[in-house]
């Protein structure tokens, strides 16, 4: 009986597989809610020291284990917030995959220099998505 359960187990797992490739991003959760998204093109993990390192294009990003809550594949980067114009620090901008793609000095200044699409916003001790339009 037991085998024949498993069997049958096998076969809907083998039937309904889904592959990492079938999805375009890996997102972290950190238990304070933040989120980061990294294209799973190139991503490489290891885990050091209750760390896990997150690797790609030549830059690691390190998340400590007992501040992350989770992590999943998805199609498409999700909670993404709009800029907010009242902020007075400086703004240090990633591509979604992780890599730097520069500092600005307001929200603005952002919005005129990168073409349109979602980036990972990094704000004092704030990190968010945002989308430029």
């Amino acid at each position: 009986m037991k085998q024949i359960a498993f069997l049958i187990f096998l076969f809907i797992a083998s039937a309904s597989r889904v592959y990492a490739s079938d999805y375009n991003y890996l997102i972290f959760q950190q238990t304070d809610g933040t989120e980061q998204a990294f294209g799973v093109s190139g991503l490489k993990l290891t885990f050091e020291n209750g760390n896990m390192l997150v690797q790609q294009n030549g830059v690691t990003s390190t998340f400590p284990l007992s501040q992350l809550s989770k992590m999943f594949f998805s199609g498409d980067t999700t909670g993404i917030e709009q800029l907010k114009e009242n902020e007075e620090q400086p703004l240090t901008v990633f591509s979604p995959s992780g890599v730097r793609v520069g500092v600005f000095s307001s929200p603005t200044d952002l919005q005129q220099k990168l073409p349109r699409g979602v980036y990972m916003m990094k704000q004092g001790d704030k990190t968010i998505k945002v989308y430029i339009k």
